[in-house]
């Protein structure tokens, strides 16, 4: 069971950088000036689908620590467990569109 869990733990960490990664793709809210770049206005919001302390947590709250500097605004860490990770997936999947919820 515990190797099962771990592949888990493994598997959202791949998903969660390969989210992050996306963020250098460029948004559809880019103004005009400067199609290369984009920048938050307002703190990122990164849905984490585990319980605060995980490995996940921990991982994700490493990843905001060096992401929040570079973009300019902090990155506030959602913890959202329960339901093998479907609150979380479901809430991120329901956030708005603008390019400020991971």
């Amino acid at each position: 069971m515990p190797k099962i869990r771990s592949r888990v733990a493994t598997l959202r960490l791949l998903a969660l950088a390969c989210c992050i990664l996306l963020l250098g793709v460029p948004a559809q809210a880019q103004p005009a000036a400067d199609p290369g770049t984009w920048a938050p206005e307002r703190p990122l919001r990164l849905v984490v689908p585990s319980e605060p302390g995980g490995s996940t947590d921990v991982t994700a709250r490493l990843i905001a620590e060096r992401l929040g500097p570079r973009l300019g605004q902090p990155v506030v860490i959602e913890n959202r467990p329960g339901a093998g990770g479907n609150v979380a997936w479901g809430q991120a999947a329901r956030a708005t569109p603008d390019g400020h919820s991971l």
